[in-house]
C-alpha cells in the first residue's frame, strides 16, 4: 500500500476516529466486581461488593486468577479485517501501528486473564513466554489480548469466536459484556503487559 493511502487513513484515524485513542483497559473483574487490593503483608486480597455480583477469595485462588500492568496500547489497521503480506515486522509497527506508552502505574491492577474464558486458564496476558507481541506474530493468534471499546479485555480467540458466528460485519459485539459496536473488524487493539513489552524490547532496537 502506498504512503499516500497510508497517510490519508490515520489522519481520518485522527479526525473521525479519536475517541479510540482514549480507550483504556478497565479495572473491573469477571462478574464485574472491583478487582480487590494488596494486603499489607503483600498478597492479593479480592474484596468483594454485595451487589454487583463479584468474584470471592475462593474463586481467585481457585482458577488462578492475577493482576498485571498493561504498559502499551496499540491500534493496528487491518484493512479488509486482514494484516497487509509481506511486511517486515518494523513495517507493520512503523506503518499500520500506532501505539502508546503508559509511563506510569495508571493502568496497574488490571485483571490477567480473559474475562470470557478466565476460567479455562489459558490465557494468562503477563505470561511473557506465551504471550506474543502483537507485530511479532500472527493477527490470529488465540493468546493475544484485544481491548474492546467498552473496556473490556479478552483474549483474541474469544473476539474470533464471535466473528466467526456472526458473520462479515464491520463491528462486532463484546463477548464478555454484550455491548454492540466493540471489536472493529479494520482496527485492532492490542494492550500489551509489562512483562510481554520487557521481553521483546530488543524489536525496537530494529
Amino acid at each position: 500500500m502506498d504512503e499516500t493511502t497510508l497517510a490519508l487513513f490515520w489522519d481520518a484515524f485522527d479526525e473521525e476516529w479519536p475517541q479510540l485513542m482514549n480507550i483504556k483497559p478497565h479495572g473491573r473483574a469477571p462478574k464485574f466486581g472491583p478487582i480487590g487490593a494488596f494486603n499489607p503483608d503483600g498478597r492479593w486480597s479480592f474484596v468483594p461488593r454485595p451487589l454487583p455480583r463479584a468474584l470471592t477469595q475462593r474463586d481467585w485462588n481457585r482458577f488462578k486468577c492475577r493482576v498485571y500492568t498493561c504498559r502499551i496500547i496499540s491500534w493496528e489497521w487491518t484493512p479488509g479485517g486482514i494484516r497487509q503480506p509481506g511486511l517486515s515486522e518494523k513495517e507493520l509497527r512503523s506503518e499500520y501501528m500506532r501505539s502508546e506508552f503508559s509511563h506510569d502505574n495508571s493502568l496497574e491492577k488490571r485483571f490477567g486473564s480473559c474475562l470470557c474464558c478466565w476460567k479455562t486458564g489459558l490465557r494468562k496476558f503477563d505470561g511473557a513466554n506465551v504471550i506474543p507481541y502483537p507485530s511479532n506474530c500472527a493477527i490470529d493468534d488465540p493468546g493475544l489480548p484485544r481491548l474492546g471499546r467498552c473496556g473490556c479485555t479478552v483474549c483474541n480467540s474469544c473476539v474470533l469466536g464471535v466473528e466467526l458466528e456472526l458473520g462479515e460485519m464491520a463491528e462486532y459485539p463484546c463477548p464478555n459484556c454484550g455491548n454492540s459496536s466493540c471489536f472493529f473488524k479494520e482496527i485492532k487493539i492490542w494492550p500489551v503487559s509489562h512483562e510481554v513489552l520487557m521481553k521483546n524490547l530488543v524489536i525496537f532496537d530494529h
